[in-house]
């Protein structure tokens, strides 16, 4: 095997491993990793509720989020990942666009290596159309088996997971995006079944350790 062939051999190795689901906690910053582990809850499967504080002390339940929505999205967040912030000028689109159809969205920030004054400072900067709560211990995000930022969660008013996965398939050109849930939220306010319940989520992986 000549050298050029070993190269090529080395980089395609490389970069499939680096596009594995991801099967763990991650230490990496941005690879885009996760999947449908078997840890997530799946559609069909209640969620549990939980009440966290957002970055000014603020309790916030998502047993009130349920009551009076139609449904509501959680989004696993962070303030660091590329993904998390790439996917947020389309979260907000969507906040805004199904807010009058009785949808409430939900931001969890679980990364251990953030904190409530990272969060607090990004918001400054960066206003969010909805509150984003913090999770110590990354318990809630245990509870719910999420993986990445983002991974998205959408519950109907009983609390039963109605979509689990992502906000699109990453499609860098226009014509080749498939808003999974935009679809999942129009099919369900319609009394429908999601065309697709589950999708492959991907981003950073959660940092469950400091």
């Amino acid at each position: 095997m000549n050298r050029n062939t070993l190269a090529q051999l080395i980089l395609f190795t490389l970069i499939a491993g680096a596009l594995l689901p991801a099967a763990g906690p991650s230490t990496s910053q941005a690879s885009p990793e996760g999947g449908p582990g078997a840890s997530s809850l799946e559609p069909g499967v209640t969620a549990p509720d939980f009440t966290l504080k957002d970055s000014t002390s603020v309790e916030h339940s998502l047993q009130s989020l349920l009551k009076g929505s139609k449904l509501v999205i959680v989004d696993f967040w962070s303030t660091k990942c590329p993904f998390s912030r790439g996917y947020e000028d389309k979260l907000k689109a969507i906040a805004g666009d199904y807010e009058g159809k009785g949808v409430k969205v939900l931001a969890v920030m679980s990364n251990q290596t953030e904190g409530p004054e990272d969060v607090r400072q990004y918001l400054e900067k960066t206003p969010l159309p909805y509150p984003v709560v913090i999770d110590p211990g990354s318990k809630v995000a245990d509870r719910f088996g999420a993986q990445t930022t983002p991974h998205i969660f959408v519950l109907d008013p009983s609390g039963t997971i109605r979509y689990v996965g992502a906000i699109d398939n990453g499609a860098k050109e226009p014509a080749g995006v498939k808003p999974y849930l935009r679809q999942a939220l129009d099919a369900l306010l319609a009394g429908q079944a999601p065309p697709e319940a589950r999708t492959r989520n991907f981003g950073c992986s959660i940092k469950r350790k400091a």
